[in-house]
């Protein structure tokens, strides 16, 4: 069995919700959909989204701590301008913990301003820019099919990434039409 296949069976996609929002009772509806979404289309994933009222610090390594427990090769966070710093450290410490995970960023502040991040460019591997459900999708099925290999991976629409500490983006995705036809 190729590699590629191996690391689809064994290992998930998780989704992660910001320490700053630990303290927050609202669910992760947006994880929540895009989860729903990957599940229909047979990828298997868990979010992660740790609630408490313990120091911002206390809940990002219970977040860490599920990370590192989990068999997981590709890694999405949430993130809204409030978050960037708070992103930013999250990112550089879950490379430190699992240096061969990808990870992904999504949502606002993701999809409008990608530069924003320019400090953590040797963290962050992709944005998903704009409505994540088949961007993500797309994106996991081509970096799980190509092994990683960024020159197919970028084909894929609706990604941006750093490249020599400017951010390149793919062709922007269309907006989907028929939002009933998202679980």
């Amino acid at each position: 069995m190729p590699k590629t296949e191996i690391a689809a069976k064994n290992n998930k996609v998780l989704l992660v919700q910001p320490p700053s929002r630990a303290t927050t009772p609202r669910p992760p509806l947006g994880l929540m959909y895009l989860s729903s979404f990957l599940t229909r289309e047979g990828i298997d994933n868990d979010i992660i989204d740790i609630k408490g009222g313990e120091h911002i610090d206390i809940i990002l390594d219970r977040i860490l701590s599920r990370i590192t427990d989990a068999c997981a090769d590709i890694i999405g966070i949430t993130c809204l301008v409030t978050e960037i710093e708070i992103i930013e450290n999250m990112c550089r410490k879950i490379k430190e913990a699992k240096p061969g995970a990808i990870l992904v960023l999504g949502g606002a502040q993701a999809s409008s301003h990608p530069e924003h991040f320019i400090n953590a460019k040797g963290y962050i591997d992709y944005f998903v820019i704009g409505e994540g459900e088949i961007t993500f999708t797309e994106f996991i099925k081509s970096a799980r099919r190509n092994n990683n290999n960024h020159d197919e991976i970028r084909k894929v629409e609706g990604l941006a990434w750093f490249d020599s500490g400017e951010i390149k983006k793919s062709k922007p995705r269309e907006l989907i039409n028929d939002l009933d036809n998202l679980p």
